[in-house]
């Protein structure tokens, strides 16, 4: 991403979207480009909702596991390390069809800015914010305790990636049912024939 944000500059995003990401067993990353994600993923969704009425701005390319929300996940561990990786591993297991970081499967297209209310994005981060912490920061759920308990606890550690795997699952529920609301009221394509199908 290059438009800094409030919370975190524009760099610390580009960092965390590699290092999650990881590597392959021949060293390179599991990161695709996020701006040729949006180049990929943005344009079919403005066609289909011209009718919000929303900015093509709106219109965004969404980290399903949030990257500053599960980073506490790495607190200590080395990139690429055997934890690191164990880690990374538990966590794809635990949600198929999501990845971490930049990989592809963590990237997808969706409706509203962050500040669109009533948005799937909006609403997506709101729960992101009540379960992990406010600003999406993760501080509710990595806490100081969990933190120092992980930096010397592997199976507490791994079960804590279990949890947030999970959380990240959710999170993505929150997005489908947002977008088939959105898709019955805006979509050029799937528009609602009647109350009861809303």
């Amino acid at each position: 991403i290059n438009t800094p944000t409030k919370s975190m500059p524009a760099q610390g995003r580009e960092y965390l979207q590699y290092f999650q990401a990881g590597l392959t067993r021949g060293g390179a990353s599991k990161a695709e480009s996020f701006s040729q994600a949006q180049r990929t993923l943005t344009p079919s969704l403005i066609d289909e909702y011209n009718l919000t009425n929303l900015p093509k701005s709106s219109f965004q390319v969404h980290h399903k596991a949030a990257l500053k929300a599960i980073m506490g996940i790495f607190d200590g561990l080395d990139f690429d390390s055997p934890v690191f990786r164990d880690v990374s591993r538990v966590m794809l297991k635990e949600m198929p069809g999501i990845g971490l970081g930049n990989q592809a499967d963590n990237l997808r297209g969706i409706i509203g800015a962050v500040g669109d209310a009533g948005t799937p994005h909006h609403l997506v981060h709101k729960y992101y914010n009540k379960i992990l912490g406010k600003k999406g920061n993760g501080r509710a759920f990595f806490t100081d305790e969990v933190l120092e308990r992980m930096n010397v606890d592997r199976k507490f550690r791994l079960d804590k990636a279990k949890e947030l795997a999970r959380i990240i699952v959710n999170s993505e529920e929150v997005v489908d049912q947002a977008t088939k609301l959105w898709e019955l009221g805006f979509s050029t394509k799937k528009r609602f024939k009647n109350f009861d199908a809303l």
